[in-house]
């Protein structure tokens, strides 16, 4: 079979988390330049209609499906494209309740993704996959058990052969099993890692997806690593190298308040020799 017969590969990831517990987070619902600023009339309409103790959470997980599209879109281009909320459009209803989850598409212009969006107690998280066509794989999240690891996150079904583990972990976990401040974090890194972390967290998160990348693949966390190209800190999407080459694996990481997710998708192995 001619390979362009076949499905198309999904190429790339995103995902993204709103902590509920954080004041910022909290009672946001009825805020309407926020509203007007990065929702769809459509969008705020759900929002205007859920139920006031829930509303919030409807809210977030519009917010995090977004972030989540925009990092897929980013990877698929390279360079983040100018990031305005509002023309990313959520086609369907996000899960409000918590312990749910569910499937929305996120369109922009020219492309689109779909969005597994999971309500947890204290969290809402978004892991978006594709390669641009809104219309492609992911009709029913992937439900997963639990990890050694933290909690395993429900994701976008995907075509035969591809592969997407997404992962969450409280903050205070992360510190305990990796080190609390720079001097027990920065020997974990190379220096070329190192010059995107800003923060603890954002150490963590890329621990994290570093040693699940290092899980999935079979190979040595010391040969991988999470780079950043040069450029503007939050322009900057990572991508994952294997002994200093650029691996085909897509990966993305969040942190938020209390709470860390990351994601890696490894696209279908190439034939061998014997398979062709």
């Amino acid at each position: 079979m001619d390979p362009a017969d076949g499905p198309r590969g999904v190429t790339a990831v995103g995902h993204d988390l709103v902590d509920l517990t954080r004041p910022r987070a909290r009672d946001r619902a009825g805020d309407v330049r926020l509203l007007r600023r990065v929702l769809t009339e459509t969008e705020r309409a759900r929002v205007a209609g859920a139920d006031p103790k829930g509303a919030d959470r409807v809210l977030w997980a519009f917010w995090a499906a977004k972030e989540a599209a925009f990092k897929v879109h980013t990877q698929l281009r390279g360079s983040p494209p100018t990031f305005v909320h509002a023309d990313y459009r959520v086609h369907g209803a996000p899960p409000h309740e918590p312990g749910s989850h569910g499937i929305v598409v996120v369109a922009w212009e020219g492309g689109g993704c779909r969005v597994a969006v999971t309500q947890q107690r204290e969290t809402v998280q978004a892991v978006a996959a594709g390669d641009g066509d809104p219309a492609g794989p992911g009709t029913e999240p992937g439900v997963v058990p639990l990890s050694d690891d933290g909690l395993r996150l429900p994701t976008p079904s995907l075509p035969a052969g591809h592969l997407l583990v997404a992962e969450t972990l409280p903050t205070k976990d992360a510190g305990g099993r990796w080190g609390q401040d720079e001097a027990e974090l920065r020997p974990r890194f190379t220096d070329t890692e190192w010059d995107a972390v800003h923060a603890p967290a954002s150490a963590w998160a890329r621990l994290g997806v570093r040693r699940l990348a290092s899980a999935l693949l079979e190979i040595d966390e010391g040969e991988l690593a999470v780079v950043c190209a040069p450029g503007v800190a939050g322009r900057r999407p990572p991508h994952l190298e294997h002994q200093g080459i650029r691996h085909p694996a897509s990966v993305s990481f969040t942190h938020d308040g209390g709470h860390l997710g990351w994601s890696v998708l490894l696209p279908p192995s190439p034939p061998t020799s014997e398979t062709r």
